[in-house]
């Protein structure tokens, strides 16, 4: 069942379709059983990382705020922080950025699995997560170094998609900027 509500409230997202009447029943729906959820549970019963994260997307995509939900969200997505994909926390960063939704335990329980996981993040994902971060002036500073190092490290390398990486540079220079963190090796190596 909640990855039926997911993946239906991920589908709309995607072709941006906000239905209002079938996103409230979505939220109240995976309020219920978000709250009573025992996370160690099979994933027919429970939300799982993926799902938790296709919903929150799906919510900020279509623009729909519902605090209740996104509380209930932010809890499971703490308990299941250390479960996400790098796309996943990404993800959820992004949804929680575009959203204004500041939740201190989310915040730090995503900045420290995505600390683990950087090694994962395709450039576009640490160019996201840089950006939530910036956009939502969270300084985790083993993040950040961690994301620098990623940087300089993406930097270094021969890639076929300039263009592409040149925009996901220019946000992750952007957020450094905006957070006024210097680091010189990235700044140097952005120049």
């Amino acid at each position: 069942m909640p990855k039926d509500l997911a993946i239906t409230a991920w589908s709309f997202a995607r072709i941006k379709v906000s239905h209002q009447p079938l996103m409230t029943s979505i939220a109240s729906r995976s309020i219920t059983l978000l709250r009573s959820s025992d996370y160690s549970m099979s994933e027919a019963v429970a939300f799982n990382a993926r799902d938790v994260a296709n919903t929150v997307w799906a919510f900020a995509t279509l623009e729909v705020h519902d605090d209740p939900l996104l509380n209930a969200l932010a809890e499971a997505s703490v308990v299941l922080s250390s479960d996400m994909g790098a796309q996943d926390l990404s993800n959820i960063l992004w949804s929680c950025a575009i959203m204004q939704y500041i939740h201190e335990p989310l915040l730090d329980a995503l900045s420290s699995s995505a600390v683990i996981r950087l090694g994962d993040m395709s450039v576009r994902s640490l160019a996201g997560t840089a950006w939530a971060i910036a956009k939502m002036s969270k300084v985790h500073r083993p993040l950040l170094d961690a994301m620098a190092a990623s940087s300089l490290s993406i930097l270094g390398r021969d890639s076929a998609s300039t263009r592409a990486r040149a925009h996901d540079v220019a946000n992750i220079s952007w957020a450094f900027a905006t957070m006024q963190l210097a680091n010189a090796p990235l700044s140097d190596a952005i120049a």
